[in-house]
């Protein structure tokens, strides 16, 4: 699906451009890994999108062809450049960068289940190789994490001192403890090199575009919905989890990359609590569609095990920055691009 193609999408671009102040990254470099995934696909959108914005971004992908593919609207914009790398190895970039982000993550748990090492080694490895390209490069570093890190919720609100429990012989931990591990080599780096950097955790992401490949619940449910097929639910749906819309989760990424406190982590999320049961449902009434509970265990998949993850944003909120769409409009907006 060429999401260029769709008028909505492209509105919605414009529109987003439109509130965001991002005169801080006129005539500035910006170097992306995870360029192609859900956020960073989004982000790239929403920087270039503007034809008379003064910015270049260096995309690091794997397979520049795909990349090449993915963004096919900027494909002559010279303000985008790829450079095929792997995040296991040395980054090699001759240009002066100012700002680095780092959002490559295996987040599926059909990733997880398969190949629970590089999904460890991504948030580590990779995380140093994007690390040491902001210590040569003297640049601002945003590593993006995730409220997997806070562990096993108590039910409460997790606010950004929160740490629960983790069992560090589950391979399903690979994930949370990556994440974990990369933020501690993100703050080591900042007190041996003096590199500024900010930390986003992020809440559970949506939005159109997602990659086919993804296998979270809300992304299997917003697919099926989208072939008008029954919503399928692996579980009660009891889960409450904070969820945030594509557009929110980069405009708090421009946000922090501009205010965020260095060595200081900030939660990303929405502020609804609704169940997995109650999201399914509504994404079923959007949709027209069935919703069914199949308790069949799948084990080619390795789930959360968190039954609760709802975020307290009250810092990043404290700094200037809220969310502007619910789950009803983000959930509708993402089926409306993908009709």
């Amino acid at each position: 699906m060429n999401r260029y193609r769709k008028s909505p999408y492209i509105d919605e671009l414009q529109a987003n451009r439109q509130l965001l102040d991002l005169s801080f990254l006129v005539g500035k470099t910006l170097a992306i890994s995870g360029a192609t995934g859900m956020i960073g696909t989004y982000l790239i959108d929403t920087l270039l999108i503007d034809e008379k914005f003064n910015i270049k971004i260096i995309a690091l992908v794997r397979d520049v062809q795909s990349a090449l593919d993915r963004f096919i609207k900027f494909i002559d914009d010279s303000r985008l450049v790829f450079v095929k790398t792997n995040l296991t190895e040395p980054i090699l970039i001759e240009e002066h960068v100012d700002y680095i982000i780092h959002a490559a993550s295996l987040t599926s748990p059909h990733d997880y289940h398969d190949h629970p090492i590089d999904t460890m080694l991504l948030n580590f490895i990779g995380n140093k190789q994007m690390l040491d390209l902001a210590v040569n490069k003297l640049a601002r570093y945003m590593f993006v994490s995730s409220t997997e890190v806070y562990g096993q919720s108590i039910g409460a609100l997790m606010d950004e001192t929160y740490s629960g429990y983790l069992n560090p012989l589950d391979v399903r931990s690979a994930y949370n403890e990556g994440k974990r591990a990369g933020e501690t080599l993100t703050i080591c780096y900042a007190a041996e090199h003096g590199l500024d950097v900010v930390i986003p955790r992020l809440s559970r992401g949506y939005g159109p575009t997602l990659k086919d490949s993804d296998r979270k619940a809300l992304s299997q449910f917003l697919f099926a919905a989208s072939r008008h097929e029954p919503i399928i639910l692996k579980s009660q749906g009891t889960q409450k989890f904070s969820y945030t819309y594509v557009s929110d989760i980069v405009s708090a990424l421009l946000f922090l990359l501009q205010h965020g406190k260095n060595k200081e982590a900030y939660n990303v999320g929405g502020e609804e609590t609704l169940s997995l049961l109650e999201i399914a449902q509504l994404i079923g009434k959007i949709g027209d569609v069935k919703v069914t509970i199949d308790l069949t265990p799948d084990t080619n998949m390795s789930y959360s095990k968190a039954h609760h993850a709802l975020l307290d944003i009250s810092k990043i909120k404290a700094l200037g920055w809220k969310p502007r769409i619910n789950l009803q409009q983000g959930l509708s907006q993402t089926l409306s691009v993908w009709a």
